[in-house]
């Protein structure tokens, strides 16, 4: 008989909120390597950016590839279970949600999608190793995702168990309130906001997609790339 309780809801919420929490790891690391490096991080060349974002998307991966495990086998709840394609109407709201997350980071972004954004920010900060700095903010963007997808699953498969109810979004609700926060209060109004909204909306995205893992995850990821 499977664990799906309110014992392992609320187990599920802890792993959501190591995963909200392991987010923030590259900033929580941009605070110990300058002195390890013995350099300010305004003149890191090539090689500590390399370590840097290497670090961040290595315990990210180790991260997703143990809570993943440890949630199938401890909780009885596989994130890739969910394997039924989308309806039309999942479909099009999906791909509604997606497009009001790339006008609200156009906007962000002074008319720029977050790539072209992040490739002007590489060149005008590294330019001895910009192509190099574009390929690691992307590679970071695209494994931070993962991390930013499980939270959603976990905390939505924990609202699920804890409330009976499987229409509610709680992934949305859960990253909204969370990292939408944090964003928040680092960037103010109006940025700050927008993440939140962002953030969302790819929850919102993972449930219309009927938590099918396969299908959300690249609209997620384009979503936070563009």
């Amino acid at each position: 008989m499977q664990r799906k309780g309110k014992a392992s809801g609320i187990g599920l919420i802890f792993f959501a909120g190591i995963m909200f929490a392991f987010l923030g790891v590259g900033w929580l690391l941009l605070q110990i390597e300058p002195r390890l490096f013995d350099f300010p991080l305004p003149v890191w060349g090539l090689v500590q950016y390399a370590t840097h974002w290497s670090t961040v998307i290595a315990i990210w991966l180790l991260l997703a590839i143990v809570f993943v495990a440890r949630a199938k086998s401890a909780m009885h709840y596989d994130v890739f279970a969910a394997n039924r394609w989308p309806t039309s109407k999942q479909w099009f709201l999906a791909l509604i949600l997606v497009a009001a997350s790339v006008a609200l980071s156009v906007w962000r972004w002074g008319g720029q999608i977050y790539m072209v954004h992040a490739l002007s920010e590489a060149r005008q900060n590294h330019p001895s190793f910009s192509t190099f700095a574009f390929f690691f903010e992307i590679a970071y963007s695209a494994f931070r995702c993962i991390v930013f997808v499980l939270g959603i699953a976990f905390a939505q498969e924990a609202g699920n168990r804890l409330s009976g109810n499987p229409r509610i979004p709680w992934g949305a609700i859960a990253i909204f309130l969370v990292w939408g926060g944090a964003q928040l209060l680092l960037h103010g109004m109006p940025h700050g906001l927008v993440a939140a909204a962002q953030c969302a909306l790819m929850g919102a995205v993972y449930l219309v997609c009927g938590r099918n893992l396969r299908i959300a995850f690249p609209l997620i990821l384009l979503m936070a790339l563009f």
